[in-house]
């Protein structure tokens, strides 16, 4: 098998496994390590594992892949590699390859245990569906708990049901553990001097002072797109949790 694909779907159980890759590991639940539950109760859970690494390792370094799954199709995830291989001066194809996985480096464990906390339940609240209602909430805060962990760990909600098929997300509490793709980076290290807002590549890309690309994110873009185009602009000052304004005009 080709180390660099880890070629196709693995099959792995659902309480408890961890199984070799390379020199990293997927964090699964099975009864044990030497067998895939097929049963009921320990359904099977399939998972690429190469791509699934690939888009951890690209999410740890600053170029997003968009959602952190194992879907090898997401365009996004091809424009993550292929920011990431000019920023490091390597062939750019869009493919990870052996010289382009050692450029990314290595990263152990692909997932890891979350525990769910009363901080994370407290943060839930029944979001209207309607743009008025969501102007009256104190913020804008996560509609359920699935919605809450998937942001946290950088992937969607389908994929969490996927790595968690005895969860019931309805049921969730603080205690519950779940397993999430283990996408704990370090803080930069380096000063972002020049942020660009790519419209029609749907991007941003992070230049430090150097003029060298050191991030890179997929973004969606406004209604009116054709507005900003070409402008520059600088960056006053930075929200975490900014205050929702309606503009009904």
């Amino acid at each position: 098998m080709n180390r660099w694909m880890m070629a196709g779907l693995i099959l792995l159980g659902a309480i408890g496994l961890s199984v070799a890759v390379a020199s990293e590991t997927f964090v699964g639940q099975a009864p044990d390590a030497s067998s895939v539950a097929t049963d009921a109760d320990h359904p099977v859970v399939r998972v690429n594992l190469a791509v699934l690494a690939h888009k951890i390792r690209l999410d740890r370094a600053l170029f997003s892949p968009g959602l952190v799954d194992d879907n090898p199709g997401d365009p996004r995830y091809r424009k993550a590699v292929r920011a990431f291989q000019e920023a490091h001066g390597l062939q750019i194809d869009g493919t990870v390859g052996p010289e382009t996985s050692a450029t990314l480096g290595r990263i152990g464990a692909l997932t890891r245990p979350f525990i769910i906390e009363k901080k994370h339940v407290d943060d839930i609240y029944v979001m209207p569906d309607n743009w008025y209602g969501k102007s009256l909430m104190p913020r804008m805060a996560y509609g359920s708990l699935l919605e809450l962990v998937a942001e946290y760990a950088h992937t969607s909600q389908d994929f969490l049901r996927r790595l968690n098929p005895r969860t019931d997300w309805d049921k969730a509490t603080s205690g519950t553990v779940v397993t999430i793709p283990n996408t704990q980076r370090k803080a930069p290290t380096f000063f972002a001097a020049r942020v660009e807002i790519l419209i029609p590549e749907r991007a941003v890309r992070v230049y430090d002072g150097d003029a060298k690309l050191r991030a890179f994110f997929n973004c969606s873009i406004g209604r009116d797109k054709d507005v900003y185009d070409g402008l520059a602009l600088t960056i006053a000052t930075a929200a975490e949790w900014p205050n929702y304004t309606l503009r009904p005009d």
